[in-house]
């Protein structure tokens, strides 16, 4: 049969509309349509939706190009070549016409039969996705809405399905499967299920405003923009689109933050990309669809998301394509990683070596010191509310100046049952928390949400790091910030991978719903926290119901950091342009707080000390030690301007020691070990020449510190620890000489007072055990030299000696090896025995001793203690400029005569025994050289020279002498050792 299209002379206007009667029978004239048999079909047919019938009216008219039939042959032809054919087969010649008309004709029958083509074209596509629609409703004929709409929060997302019958007709789109008004709806014919077929890689691009209902004072969170740019994915992508049988579930993905987080109204470009793994047909047991994704503000990119794969879930909760276990994760998988982001430990492994072995050294010391190990729901509302010192403490009282810190309302914490600063693998925090809900859009048009566990899971993770962070005190350095994410910072050296966190579901959370999220358990277990360059923290985080894990996120990292344009540091000239927001111990205003401190160790010096020392970075210049070696937290006031250098200008500074310090686990006894006597002393005096400008006297060089002698004194014996001590600091004078520049200092340590009530104005960590505090008499008193050196003048050291080789006694003397003993120390320390050192406080393995021997014939003792680039104290001591710290050596020296009492039998009748410093005896020292990474060794010898027995006390005293290979370098006067019983009274 063919079909027939007449035009007259008059018609030859066309407007290219579809109910143009020659364009719609031209149209099913295709190779893919059969007629009807009873005519062609008319336009009024079309405007109505019944395609199936009716005629031209006015019945048979002659043909416009000579009675031409038109047909799928002839089609064709007429459009590559624009001229019509003469009279076809069953058709009579036409009256000759003008060539202008002809022209004009042909012309009108190349656009019919061109855009004829096209609309066979759009149609034949909407034939094959209403077919398929119709093959994946459910009963009742509900199809989804149309994939261009699909999207949480926006059109199509959460609103009603188009109601369309489960059929398709061949029609126009727009117009398929409905019926002409008063028409009831024709049957629907059978038709097999059809495979949408979709490009292997489809594309994202949108542009977007950010949004976050809960928002704090205007601060998205990460969720919340991980949450929006997939809803962009959803939105745009056909491999995500919803099918029968089952759904997509984002299973695991690779995130990267790379900048701040947004506000509320800020334009994002979401750039995604979307691979299904079978592209020509749908297998759920292969079935994957792979993402990548990149959110950008202007030209910076804020958030990736690399190696994001949904796989499917049928509906019966069957896992197809190898999703993760339920229990015993075991990381992620390699592929799909970003580069370099390798698979983690479970949650609870040891962390490290040093961690397996109780190492407390590189323990983080927290800004806040609380006494809350719960929290219960009204607590949490209360963090909602900004309420950190009401739930934390007094301590936590920052006057106002952070309204932004605080937990998002309507998060999915109900509780938190545990709260240890010190806990987890690491020894660095954790958190356990109930979970009431997992908060989240579970469905969109019957279907659910492929993203939602994920991002319920990251929701739950920020608020646990969010109420962490806050316990730590990581915002009471800061004044006017918001909790966001960390970055990464190439100038500094930070741990791998820092911005980059993992999400893994596991199967059994797959069809997590509603009814299946109560008793899920959530355990944050923080791996890195620091505050350089802003207060940060990063954890692994498990989610678990009673059948094992259901989600897991590593390397999830949030920061504390200041809204623009807010200070962290002095300006010009160390002036505080305005409160940095740290408090001290008796609630008045620091001018430094920790952050600045941490700068000064290891960070940005112009935030430490001011803009005047901006060129420091990168270079190796005098800085605070690190780690648990930094014994200063706060500079509460300076006495003197900048430049001011002769002498008188002083500066109060504090120090906070937890009861759970290292040096106190470590060392021999519970007690405060000498070395933090001096070095706490010692740091806040450099500290203030280094803050009067000592080296901007000539800031073309750069400049290490060395202390040089000493000499100091316990006044009296004091129970430090949870105290919090005040060093006072007075300059006596500066002698600037080429390549050096001298500084000679006097100082004093005091005790905060004690009131008891863990508030303000307290110095311990909330207990309220009795203290010599004695307000306003310092109980460690001392002067000493410092020296600010080039490293050329550094280069030309002599040592004690004047550059002269001086052998130690031992190797002058030789005596025989009958006289001579040995301490195994480190076999002690292996069985764990009582009064001596470990961890990073195990400084000796053995020691020689010769009874009767040493300068003054009352015992001389002799070690070498191996060194290494490895050891602790070089990486914190100093940045950039590695030495052993000369108060180590003098610990050295201190804990062999430690052991040597030990030996000797001078504890044993002691009920209780423990080390303490010896009171009113003055130690000095003297320092020519220092022990570096390359030296392999250091070697000391002590000679004693008294031993004296009072009650339940013991006290040895000696000099002593510290070599390193070659060279004597530390001469000490009148160092002791003192082992005190319980009860025993002063000397």
């Amino acid at each position: 049969m063919t079909i027939t299209v007449e035009a007259t002379q008059d018609g030859l206007g066309f407007d290219g509309e579809p109910t143009d009667a020659a364009v719609w029978a031209a149209m099913q004239a295709g190779p893919e349509f059969e007629a009807r048999p009873g005519g062609t079909h008319r336009p009024d047919d079309v405007e109505g939706g019944d395609v199936e019938g009716g005629d031209v009216e006015g019945g048979e008219e002659d043909n416009a190009d000579g009675g031409r039939e038109i047909t799928a042959a002839t089609r064709g032809a007429d459009v590559l070549s624009g001229v019509g054919h003469t009279a076809a087969v069953g058709t009579a010649a036409a009256p000759a016409v003008d060539d202008a008309t002809a022209t004009l004709r042909r012309l009108r029958a190349s656009v019919v039969a061109a855009h004829a083509s096209a609309m066979r074209t759009q149609a034949a596509l909407a034939d094959r996705a209403l077919a398929a629609m119709a093959a994946i409703a459910p009963p009742g004929g509900r199809i989804p809405a149309a994939v261009g709409d699909r999207g949480r929060g926006g059109p199509g997302w959460g609103t009603p399905a188009v109601d369309r019958p489960a059929c398709h007709d061949t029609g126009l789109p727009g117009h398929a499967g409905a019926s002409a008004p008063g028409t009831p709806p024709r049957p629907a014919p059978a038709i097999a299920p059809v495979e949408i077929t979709a490009p292997a890689e489809l594309t994202v691009d949108v542009t977007v405003v950010a949004r976050d209902a809960a928002a704090i004072d205007g601060w998205v969170s990460l969720p919340a923009v991980v949450r929006q740019a997939l809803d962009e994915v959803l939105r745009g992508s056909a491999h995500l689109a919803p099918r029968g049988g089952g759904h997509w579930v984002l299973t695991r993905a690779a995130l990267v933050t790379s900048g701040p987080l947004p506000r509320v109204g800020d334009e994002l470009r979401v750039q995604a990309t979307t691979r299904i793994g079978a592209p020509g047909g749908f297998d759920p047991a292969t079935a994957e669809v792979t993402l990548a994704l990149r959110v950008t503000r202007g030209p910076d990119v804020l958030l990736e998301v690399l190696g994001g794969v949904f796989r499917w879930l049928a509906r019966d909760g069957a896992s197809h394509g190898g999703l993760a276990g339920a229990a015993g994760f075991a990381g992620i998988e390699a592929p799909g990683n970003p580069p370099g982001f390798a698979a983690l430990e479970p949650v609870g492994a040891a962390s490290g070596s040093r961690g397996a072995r109780g190492w407390t050294e590189d323990a983080f010391k927290l800004p806040g010191r609380t006494t809350r190990t719960t929290l219960d729901a009204g607590d949490l509302d209360r963090l909602t509310r900004g309420d950190v010192a009401g739930v934390f403490g007094a301590r936590y009282d920052q006057r106002g100046v952070n309204p932004s810190v605080r937990l998002a309302p309507g998060g999915p914490l109900a509780a938190v049952p545990e709260l240890a600063p010190r806990g987890g693998a690491a020894g660095r925090g954790q958190l356990r928390a109930s979970v009431s809900r997992l908060t989240g859009r579970v469905e969109h048009d019957g279907q659910p949400d492929p993203t939602h566990l994920a991002i319920a899971a990251l929701t739950a993770s920020w608020q646990a790091v969010s109420v962490f962070a806050m316990a730590a005190g990581l915002h009471l350095v800061i004044a006017d910030a918001h909790l966001d994410v960390a970055l990464p910072d190439e100038r500094l050296e930070l741990p791998d991978g820092l911005g980059r966190l993992s999400i893994e579901i596991h199967a059994s959370g797959h069809g997590a719903g509603p009814a299946a999220e109560a008793g899920l358990e959530l355990v944050l277990t923080v791996t890195d926290i620091d505050l350089v360059p802003r207060p940060w923290l990063r954890g692994d985080i498990e989610l678990r119901d009673a059948h094992g894990p259901v989600a897991t996120i590593r390397g999830i990292a949030l920061a504390v950091r200041e809204r623009p344009g807010t200070p962290v540091g002095p300006a010009h000239g160390g002036v505080l342009p305005a409160f940095l927001g740290r408090v001290g111990a008796t609630g008045e205003s620091a001018l430094l707080g920790e952050l600045q401190m941490f700068h000064a160790a290891r960070g940005d010096l112009a935030i430490a000390l001011g803009p005047e020392f901006a060129s420091a970075a990168g270079r190796t210049v005098c800085r605070l030690p690190g780690g648990g070696l930094r014994l200063v937290d706060r500079v509460m006031r300076v006495d003197g301007a900048r430049g001011q250098l002769s002498g008188g200008a002083s500066m109060i500074t504090e120090y906070d020691s937890p009861a759970d310090s290292w040096y106190y686990t470590d060392s021999p006894s519970p007690t405060m070990p000498n070395i933090v006597h001096m070095e706490t002393s010692l740091q806040s005096a450099l500290l203030l020449g280094y803050y009067l400008g000592a080296t901007l006297t000539d800031p073309a060089n750069d400049y290490v510190l060395r202390n040089l002698d000493g000499t100091a004194t316990v006044r009296r014996e004091v129970d430090l620890a949870g105290r919090t001590i005040r060093q006072r600091s007075t300059l006596l004078s500066t002698t600037v000489l080429s390549g050096a520049i001298l500084q000679n200092f006097q100082y004093e340590l005091f005790l905060v007072p004690v009131d008891g009530s863990g508030s303000h104005g307290s110095g311990r960590d909330g207990d309220d055990r009795d203290g010599d505090d004695r307000d306003g008499e310092p109980f460690y008193v001392g002067e000493s030299l410092f020296g600010f050196f080039t490293q050329r003048t550094l280069a030309n050291q002599n040592g004690l000696d004047q550059g002269a080789f001086v052998p130690t006694w031992l190797e002058r003397t030789n005596p025989a090896q009958a006289d001579r003993r040995t301490i195994d120390v480190a076999a002690r320390r292996a069985a764990n025995a009582p009064l001596c050192a470990q961890g990073a406080m195990a400084l000796l393995d053995q020691i020689t001793v010769v009874d009767g021997g040493g300068d003054f014939g009352r015992g001389y003792l002799h070690a070498v203690r191996p060194t290494s680039p490895d050891d602790w104290f070089f990486a914190r001591h100093f940045w950039l400029d590695p030495v052993m710290p000369g108060s180590l050596g003098v610990e050295a020296v201190i804990q062999a005569l430690q052991e040597w009492m030990v030996q000797e039998g001078l504890t044993d009748d002691l009920v209780e025994p423990v080390f303490v410093v010896p009171a009113g005896l003055p130690m000095s020292w003297r320092y020519r050289g220092q022990i570096r990474p390359d030296d392999g060794e250091m070697t000391l010898e002590v000679h004693i020279k008294d031993v004296r027995r009072d009650g339940a006390r013991a006290r040895v005293v000696a000099d002593a002498s510290v070599w390193k290979p070659g060279m004597r370098i530390y001469g000490l006067t009148d160092i002791a050792a003192e082992a005190r019983g319980r009860g025993a009274q002063s000397w």
